[in-house]
């Protein structure tokens, strides 16, 4: 594991999410009884969305011990960054997502519409997606595909495991991405990468940014009901922007490490 563990990340990533998830399509009735529905709030869902975080401190822990958890949690509590990132990482995509409702003559109405559904959306998006996730992928992984590729081809291998570890919730009903379209949703994936490791590179490495732009990109889909077509395209066509404005490296500095 000490000399792989980037690789060893993904493999355990993998297991537990995946892992759940054969579990559940081999034998559902019993995890039914076991644990209940298969739903966002279900105990075997969310343990299997924390998967990243989870493997990303088996790793540390083993290769580097308290000192490589520590490190890693270290990534998490960056808060001091510029005020513009923490503001491009918040409210650029539901900007864009108010923007498309107006332009295509939509009013703009949160989902659920009263406070008390909306608080507990968020907390779900919280709980069940950024928060459980963001650690280990970009607090682990990203920094170590940056020490061999540069930032875009990192944002775009990432984006491609990170797309592909959400199919099986595809195939489940109740779960936020029963029903959407694959392909948008990878090339969504794709395009989120690299607006992320743009982000996390220009604030230090700071895993609290990636945090607040996933969650983001989540109510965005969710409580402002953008459809995902417009909303992979618009995230596509930030990426060539960015990637025509600064290179491959996503970055003003020759030398990016985080």
């Amino acid at each position: 594991m000490k000399n792989r563990p980037l690789l060893w990340f993904f493999v355990i990533t993998f297991a537990i999410t995946w892992g759940l998830a054969v579990l559940f399509f081999a034998v559902p009735d019993f995890v039914i009884r076991l644990t209940g529905k298969i739903s966002v709030s279900n105990p075997l869902f969310i343990l299997a969305v924390w998967a990243p975080n989870l493997a990303a401190l088996i790793v540390s822990a083993v290769t580097a011990g308290g000192a490589g958890v520590l490190s890693l949690l270290q990534r998490f509590i960056r808060f001091r960054v510029g005020l513009v990132w923490y503001l491009l990482a918040l409210l650029l995509l539901p900007a864009a997502g108010v923007l498309f409702r107006l332009v295509t003559g939509q009013s703009i109405v949160l989902y659920p519409s009263n406070w008390r559904g909306l608080a507990a959306v968020i907390g779900i998006l919280v709980i069940t997606g950024s928060l459980g996730e963001e650690l280990g992928w970009r607090g682990f992984a990203l920094p170590r595909l940056l020490r061999r590729f540069n930032p875009f081809i990192a944002s775009l291998l990432l984006g491609a495991v990170w797309g592909i570890w959400h199919l099986p919730s595809f195939f489940v009903s109740g779960l936020p991405q029963a029903g959407l379209q694959i392909p948008l949703f990878l090339l969504g994936a794709l395009a989120l990468s690299v607006t992320a490791t743009w982000i996390v590179v220009h604030a230090g490495g700071s895993v609290f940014l990636s945090v607040l732009l996933h969650f983001s990109a989540n109510f965005t889909l969710t409580v402002l009901a953008v459809p995902l077509l417009p909303f992979s395209v618009f995230l596509a066509a930030l990426s060539l922007v960015l990637l025509l404005v600064y290179g491959p490296r996503i970055s003003r500095a020759a030398k990016v490490e985080i």
